[in-house]
């Protein structure tokens, strides 16, 4: 079978006709080549490597991982390409616990097209600011939680990659930002709300529509699923990561979200079904000069 192996390659494995997994697809960046691959298709054995092998299970069959075990075993390439797997929130944990012994990371699926472009650009070298803090000062971060403590560690997390941080414990109807403290010298810059939506509690709804007058939205869910994470973003979310998150896509979903490129993310999962409106796309900014964040404000 004759694939083109360049380093950027990645060969995708699931199943087309799934509309989800043909969003995550299209969330690829832009300088990777994809070559898909059916989930009944017999793995190549003569082709160079690609950089990177994606899995997008929504069933996890203890039958098929045994068989990527054997592929990955009889391969004649002197180093196994990085390995991703995308699985279904109804995955069981022993199922998944055989798959991590082969893959260099596991991933939910639901949260998947915020989460797996970070990871394909950092494994294929294609992105230069990584880890960087954001480069506007005038950029805020508000993190809306009604848990103390949740809302102070996301308060810390963020000020790794923004200056300036607030928290509240909730959105009003009418919602503005809490007043700077002390003397300010910043200019006014875009928002980006971080919010702990607890899907168990009455209101969350209102909560991320108040959340998005102000700006971006990145919604931080438990548990979410398909249709979890499609009625946070009609209701206005652009980015949706899974608790406990990776502290690096909290910052990458922070950057994208200033830097407006999440805007055609959400546009390809919101389309999964007819009749979804799609939500509203994050602010774009000018970048200033770049100082490592110092502290948030309470």
């Amino acid at each position: 079978m004759g694939m083109g192996s360049a380093a950027g390659s990645i060969w995708f494995q699931g199943d087309w006709s799934d509309p989800w997994c043909e969003g995550l697809a299209l969330v690829m960046p832009r300088a990777a080549v994809v070559h898909r691959l059916e989930t009944s298709s017999p793995w190549p054995r003569k082709s160079e490597p690609p950089g990177l092998l994606i899995l997008h299970r929504a069933r996890l069959i203890p039958g098929e991982v045994e068989r990527f075990a054997s592929w990955r075993k009889a391969s004649i390439w002197s180093a196994f390409p990085p390995s991703i797997l995308c699985y279904a929130s109804f995955a069981r944990y022993a199922e998944l616990e055989r798959w991590l012994t082969l893959v260099d990371a596991a991933i939910p699926e639901a949260t998947a097209a915020d989460t797996l472009p970070r990871r394909v650009e950092q494994i294929l070298g294609l992105s230069t600011d990584q880890g960087q803090p954001v480069r506007d000062e005038s950029a805020r971060v508000l993190v809306v939680s009604t848990n103390p403590d949740l809302r102070r560690t996301l308060a810390d997390h963020c000020a790794e990659w923004v200056s300036r941080v607030s928290v509240v414990p909730e959105l009003r109807s009418d919602p503005k930002l809490p007043p700077e403290k002390g003397p300010s010298r910043w200019k006014p810059g875009p928002t980006v709300v971080v919010i702990d939506v607890p899907l168990l509690e009455d209101g969350w709804e209102s909560q991320i529509v108040n959340a998005s007058r102000l700006g971006p939205v990145i919604a931080l869910l438990g548990f979410p699923d398909r249709s979890v994470v499609e009625a946070v973003r009609n209701l206005g979310a652009d980015v949706c990561l899974e608790l406990p998150f990776d502290r690096d896509d909290l910052g990458y979903a922070i950057q994208r979200c200033l830097a407006g490129a999440s805007a055609a993310r959400p546009a390809v999962l919101a389309g999964f079904e007819a009749g979804h409106r799609l939500p509203r796309a994050p602010t774009k900014i000018q970048g200033a000069s770049l100082r490592r964040p110092s502290r948030h404000e309470t």
